[in-house]
């Protein structure tokens, strides 16, 4: 969804499936769900010249709007690209200078545009410092230094999303 600003619509965004073959049974049975999506988590720092009560408006870009996947074997199908499918999605804020958003597994190259930022009424556009693919299941943190004319993002680490589907404030 378009808008992860709030915590419950952050976990409405993350999608996970599972599957199961055999011989019916009366058993339970386990399956083990498989994150399909990326996590971004940004810790972000405000230049000296902002008051500290600045509110800031966090966007990630996220370049497919939509996934499909094979209902009898889960794998990811491939979709036609159509413009009009990337997305600005609305980040959830932390309460410490952090912003998580839930996008699509897709890559972007250096220079790519990908938060978008509002601060003290102005926008700014952070682009991704390395090429980079996002892998489905992967948490992605970004470091982020917003000053009064400019956004960059400066580091990039990346780590299982292995958490078991819980998405905490």
């Amino acid at each position: 969804p378009e808008d992860q600003s709030t915590l419950p619509n952050l976990k409405k965004a993350d999608h996970m499936n599972a599957m199961w073959k055999g011989t019916p049974t009366t058993e339970p049975i386990n399956l083990t769900l498989k994150h399909r999506l990326s996590m971004v988590t940004v810790t972000y720092t405000l230049a000296e010249e902002f008051e500290s009560t600045v509110e800031i408006t966090p966007e990630v870009y996220s370049y497919t709007q939509y996934l499909l996947f094979d209902i009898h074997t889960l794998e990811r199908k491939d979709v036609t690209w159509e413009e009009g499918h990337e997305i600005w999605v609305k980040a959830y804020k932390h309460d410490e200078n952090q912003f998580t958003a839930i996008v699509s597994p897709d890559a972007y190259s250096a220079g790519d545009e990908f938060i978008r930022i509002t601060a003290d009424g102005k926008q700014q556009i952070a682009k991704m410092p390395e090429a980079i693919t996002f892998d489905e299941g992967t948490h992605y943190t970004f470091d982020l230094t917003i000053g009064k004319t400019a956004a960059e993002l400066t580091s990039v680490s990346v780590q299982p999303w292995t958490d078991g589907g819980a998405i905490d404030g």
